[in-house]
């Protein structure tokens, strides 16, 4: 079967609506000559499609007849949960700071002797 031209509308960065070409009685492979990476998905009017590597480096989607357009989504796997692991991590940095800044606890009995001592030792004059 020939090469066939398909429609590419770029909805953003992330999303592309691809409207393939009308003949496909036997459906086909949808070959897109973008790199090829793990978190593109695609999806038809029904379902998502299987997303597979094409002669190592390009994308594409075999088609079943009567497909009329494709979505392709970039959707890697960490783009969910980013901002669940940013909040996570701000939280920890926010107690490690208030654990930090916190007054340091009073002396008792012999610490509070031994400190004063301390103390009236470091206010004496230096002997010449």
């Amino acid at each position: 079967m020939p090469a066939m031209s398909a429609k590419v509308h770029r909805v953003s960065a992330e999303r592309l609506l691809v409207e393939p070409p009308r003949v496909q009685p036997t459906g086909g492979l949808l070959v897109l000559l973008d790199a090829y990476h793990a978190g593109w998905r695609a999806y038809s009017e029904e379902a998502e499609l299987p997303v597979v590597r094409v002669n190592g480096m390009f994308r594409g989607v075999a088609l079943e007849p009567g497909v009329r357009v494709v979505t392709f989504a970039f959707e890697p796997w960490g783009k969910d949960t980013l901002p669940l692991v940013s909040s996570a991590v701000a939280l920890i940095l926010l107690i490690m700071l208030l654990v930090s800044v916190r007054p340091a606890p009073a002396l008792s009995g012999a610490d509070a002797a031994a400190s004063d001592v301390t103390a009236a030792y470091r206010r004496q004059p230096a002997s010449p």
